[in-house]
């Protein structure tokens, strides 16, 4: 089944670039073990961070690796719900690094399901 008389570029284009120009401002506090930040986004897209307690608990280093959380969301029923998050890393990880960190974030998150997920590109 498809159609002809549509264009899916041209859909898809029009929400993109509705997305990528929309510079509403926002702000986002984030506190993870006792480590708070809080992250803004100004009307001209122009975005900052406020470490508000301790270190950035967005930013991750380990075993030469660097990377910032970039999103936290909730996948799956509502009675058996996954927390993924995103991070973007300056460079491939390592299989046991990745491991390491998805078992330590699953402790210091109290979740019991979580998926990590590493991409070196931009979201």
């Amino acid at each position: 089944m498809g159609a002809t008389d549509v264009d899916p570029y041209y859909l898809w284009r029009k929400n993109y670039d509705w997305v990528v120009d929309y510079t509403e401002p926002f702000a986002t506090a984030i506190q993870i073990d006792g480590n708070a930040v809080l992250r803004l986004r100004d009307k001209r897209g122009k975005e900052s961070r406020i470490v508000l307690a301790g270190l950035d608990p967005l930013t991750i280093s380990r075993d030469g690796l660097h990377g910032e959380i970039m999103q936290f969301h909730w996948s799956g029923r509502q009675d058996y719900l996954t927390l993924q998050v995103l991070i973007k890393t300056d460079s491939p990880i390592a299989e046991g690094t990745a491991k390491e960190l998805t078992r330590e974030y699953v402790a210091r998150l109290g979740v019991p399901r979580m998926d990590l997920v590493f991409r070196t590109d931009c979201w």
